[in-house]
């Protein structure tokens, strides 16, 4: 199983990012006064002019202006091509592709391309540029025809440009300087769907969203190997909403992961409906054998809940469960503490009895005996009978506590020794570590 976890921004505003789309044609005016404007191109303190007059830019401040138009963004921060890279992540965009592939994959509106390995692309050592459309390209950079001065440094490689796009990309993919690696940023709003001759763009009908992939190794999702041992893969999406750091999103993602579990069977049944109630133990299995019910199987006794005043309501429950050490210990507590609730219980009740042998009400029943004898008061004799038959109904929860406490005592000395066996094992097993580690290391050459 693989989840998403994603967070969708919301935002009041008329923004393309609240809008979830792109305003691609504000970068594109910017273009073409860059066109108009017959920019040059510069790497030096110029490059800033992209801003105002559109005279200077070089490729990273072109992209940078032009990503800030099309998602409304006030703050005209022009990045390189090392700190785009955040700038794209933090404003709508996913990373889509990194590696040496010298061919294009089926592009897209807004797409953001950064050549240049992360971290060796500072300058003349990396370019970048961002799609117009599906099957075009614009960037700001030197060397094809058509420049400064007579026209721009900005250029728009497309079908029936020369260079194609195609071209294009391969052209500076065969002849980059030094390792060649490359980028794609797409932006996680919602881009129409484009056909372009063999190519189709692809559609993203989800919002704006935040993901996990910034702080995941480029991956949106995570695995649930113990899911998908069960299930195998099945992909599904969380979100949450209003949440912006992708590591807090993280964070909520494994939370959740944490919270889930896998399905297991379990099934409950009453001391009335199990004979011997008393003889199952729980955490040892007992093979189930009921075709109406399920397979023939073992099951194994995973809690037991003995009513103390109605034992017939006592239940056991059986499924699967893995026995640890600490649930035995935990077991081992509340019996004793239910072993102390029994003879608080067993003390109460043996009072009255005591009170009772010892003659306090026999001397009252006689006497409300002796007044029904000379007195006609039929709900005076109701009371005598009802008091003679609590009597009787006390005699008898005396006695069911005295065998409730018998068996939890048996239970109790059966769980102390139960544990004193785990406790000897490990410590067996500690002794067999202890001298493991103390012998002497084995000459190889023997």
């Amino acid at each position: 199983m693989k989840k998403k976890f994603l967070s969708t921004k919301t935002d009041d505003s008329n923004s393309p990012l609240a809008k979830q789309e792109l305003d691609i044609q504000a970068g594109i005016d910017m273009f073409n006064k860059a066109k108009a404007a017959h920019l040059e191109y510069a790497m030096d303190y110029r490059r800033a002019d992209i801003l105002t007059n559109q005279k200077h830019a070089d490729c990273s401040s072109f992209v940078s202006f032009f990503v800030e138009l099309a998602i409304h963004e006030t703050d005209r921060t022009l990045y390189n091509t090392e700190t785009l890279h955040g700038f794209l992540k933090n404003h709508g965009y996913l990373l889509h592709y990194e590696g040496t592939n010298k061919t294009l994959p089926a592009m897209q509106t807004g797409d953001v391309i950064i050549m240049g390995k992360k971290g060796q692309s500072a300058g003349a050592a990396g370019h970048t540029a961002v799609m117009k459309d599906a099957d075009t390209v614009l960037e700001c950079s030197t060397g094809w025809s058509g420049g400064y001065p007579d026209g721009a440094d900005v250029f728009e490689h497309g079908k029936n440009s020369n260079p194609t796009l195609t071209n294009w990309f391969s052209y500076d993919a065969n002849n980059w300087s030094g390792e060649w690696y490359w980028y794609l940023y797409r932006f996680s709003g919602n881009i129409p769907e484009q056909d372009s001759g063999d190519q189709k763009g692809g559609t993203i009908k989800s919002g704006v969203r935040y993901t996990i992939a910034p702080v995941n190794d480029g991956k949106d999702y995570l695995d649930i190997p113990e899911f998908q041992k069960e299930f195998g893969i099945i992909n599904g999406v969380v979100t949450w909403d209003n949440i912006k750091d992708p590591a807090q999103l993280l964070t909520k993602g494994k939370a959740w992961i944490k919270a889930q579990k896998a399905s297991t069977n379990t099934f409950t049944v009453s001391a009335i409906e199990l004979n011997e109630y008393e003889r199952f133990k729980v955490y040892d299995r007992y093979l189930f054998i009921n075709p109406y019910v399920a397979e023939q199987q073992l099951l194994t006794v995973i809690g037991k809940e003995i009513d103390l005043n109605k034992p017939h309501k006592s239940t056991m429950t059986f499924g699967d469960k893995t026995t640890k050490l600490t649930d035995y210990q935990n077991d081992f507590k509340k019996v004793s503490k239910d072993v102390e609730s029994l003879k608080s219980t067993v003390s109460t009740i043996g009072g009255d009895v005591s009170s009772m042998r010892g003659g306090t009400s026999s001397t009252e029943l006689a006497t409300i005996s002796e007044q029904l004898g000379t007195v006609d008061v039929p709900q005076l004799k109701k009371d005598y009978e009802g008091t003679q038959k609590d009597i009787e109904d006390s005699k008898t929860r005396l006695e069911t506590a005295e065998t409730d406490l018998k068996v939890v005592k048996k239970d109790d000395e059966t769980t102390k020794q139960t544990l004193a066996e785990y406790q000897q094992t490990i410590a067996d097993l500690d002794e067999r570590l202890k001298k493991l580690e103390g012998d002497d290391p084995i000459d190889p050459s023997v």
